[in-house]
């Protein structure tokens, strides 16, 4: 069996064509690729049509294609037969994990981690509802850790950055056992 990881996405591509110039490689062997977003129809990258090219000839030379989430099943069978696209959910363990001891925070504090896309991961909707409350004086502190260099995913908060000042913090993204320690801290998570 071979396991093809999509961080960076140019495994993919690698494995792909070696499976092309050599036909027998992995022949009775199981392929797969693992995708966490593909490259076409993601928000979060320049629209490109060689992005559908790319991932339908990624596909065609796996097996299977593994995804984290039910909801992106659409997106992959375009690709792919769906009996040939297993979800299987990021798992984490959190045994050596470093979390703080819960305190009520005086503010109420929430906070989320990871990135933003205008089509199926939208931070507008709450954003546009924490405005409203802080029409009425309601006091809140939102943080966010995310990729501050992705430029679409900064097109999504930059206006509310400036609308809900210090009630909308923005992080940039951390190690995930660092960003798992802060959220420990925080009444509640968005996710």
């Amino acid at each position: 069996m071979i396991i093809s990881i999509a961080t960076p996405y140019d495994t993919h591509i690698g494995i792909a064509f070696a499976i092309l110039r050599k036909k027998n490689l992995f022949q009775d062997g199981v392929k797969v690729a693992d995708y966490g977003d593909p490259l076409y129809k993601n928000s979060a990258l320049p629209n490109c049509f060689l992005y559908y090219w790319i991932d339908k000839f990624i596909a065609s030379k796996f097996d299977y294609i593994t995804i984290p989430t039910e909801a992106a099943i659409s997106i992959y069978k375009i690709f792919k037969n769906k009996k040939n696209i297993k979800v299987i959910p990021q798992g984490f363990d959190f045994t050596n994990i470093k979390r703080a001891k819960y305190i009520k925070n005086k503010v109420l504090t929430f906070g989320y981690a990871g990135l933003f896309y205008e089509d199926i991961r939208n931070p507008k909707p709450l954003l546009e509802f924490l405005l409203s409350l802080d029409t009425k004086n309601i006091d809140f502190k939102f943080i966010i850790y995310t990729k501050i260099d992705n430029i679409n995913n900064m097109k999504l908060l930059n206006e509310y950055k400036d609308l809900l000042q210090e009630k909308l913090c923005i992080y940039a993204s951390i190690a995930r056992e660092d960003v798992i320690y802060e959220l420990s801290k925080m009444d509640f998570l968005i996710i």
